[in-house]
């Protein structure tokens, strides 16, 4: 018994109608397939509460259930079976808020100066630079907050919420609220300690059914927090990290080895550490932190090294 949460209609090359399913239960997500003639014998398949009965494959290395036969089912019998509520697509709502770096304050005059001299700089921003260096330069730094290179974040909220149109008659799926570099106090906490937090959430984010939603969450949200995994102040010591995900514990040479890690510091050179943050795909879900560091010249050395090692296996 599962309940399903989305139903999209496809045809294959040959024009044979079938629908991709998405449902979940207790046992989490399963890719359903419901081919045409199933679909002719029963009524239509829609998101909802339903039994199924058919055959476990595996396509593309991922386990799918083709469907041979599907009735509904009531809120009572899913209960039962499951000995649980049934999970309904969530929406994540998100919104954070970002503070510029107080370091970035003084690169400002040097960065302006430069676009200045290399005629980089736009004919608007050149009149208010010559007018009032000083009004321009605060005006880059408050504009700083806006990029992850020179900002940091101060706070994540989320709120979550079942998914607007998914209902189902009896149940109501709980909502809840969750804030991220902000105490209850009002206090601000530490920017990894708020990142590690949101992670933690949203280890429960279901790809496949729940939803990230917001102002702008596309636009700006989502892309601040995927380059702040790059630059970020950890242990009061300017790193270079990347979150990565893992069905495993990483082996101890992957981070003094890692190519991307040389990259990264070769990129940020001030960097005084790089580092992987893991998320662990176990039962229990959990979080490693691999730092390690290099200097430019190791990071060039082992960059090169990797040129060379690439080149001669094209040759």
């Amino acid at each position: 018994m599962l309940a399903v949460t989305t139903v999209r209609e496809r045809r294959t090359q040959q024009g044979k109608l079938f629908c991709d399913v998405t449902a979940r239960n207790a046992s989490g997500s399963l890719a359903l397939k419901v081919w045409g003639e199933v679909l002719d014998a029963w009524k239509e398949i829609k998101p909802g509460l339903w039994g199924v009965t058919g055959r476990l494959e595996t396509f593309q290395d991922r386990p799918q259930f083709v469907v041979s036969e599907y009735r509904p089912i009531t809120l009572d019998q899913y209960r039962e079976h499951q000995q649980q509520d049934p999970i309904l697509p969530r929406a994540y709502t998100m919104d954070i808020e970002t503070l510029a770096l107080p370091d970035f304050r003084e690169r400002v005059g040097p960065q302006l100066e430069r676009t200045l001299r290399l005629g980089n700089m736009r004919l608007e921003q050149q009149q208010r630079y010559l007018e009032d260096i000083a009004a321009e330069e605060e005006r880059a730094y408050q504009l700083g907050s806006l990029s992850a290179t020179s900002g940091r974040v101060l706070s994540i909220a989320v709120h979550i919420a079942p998914v607007p149109g998914f209902e189902i008659e009896g149940f109501t799926q709980g909502e809840s609220e969750h804030v991220f570099g902000i105490d209850a106090d009002g206090e601000e906490q530490p920017e990894k300690q708020a990142l590690m937090g949101f992670l933690d959430l949203m280890k429960e984010f279901d790809c496949e059914t729940d939803e990230i939603v917001g102002h702008n969450v596309i636009g700006f949200d989502l892309p601040f927090i995927g380059i702040i995994d790059l630059v970020a102040e950890i242990d009061h010591k300017n790193t270079v990290a990347d979150f990565k995900t893992a069905a495993s514990d990483y082996e101890e040479h992957e981070a003094p080895l890692s190519d991307q890690l040389s990259a990264y510091k070769l990129a940020e050179p001030e960097a005084e550490q790089v580092a992987f943050w893991v998320m662990i795909k176990t039962k229990e879900p959990k979080i490693e932190w691999y730092p390690s560091n290099r200097s430019p010249a190791q990071a060039s050395a082992r960059m090169n090294a990797a040129r060379s090692h690439g080149s001669a296996d094209d040759s």
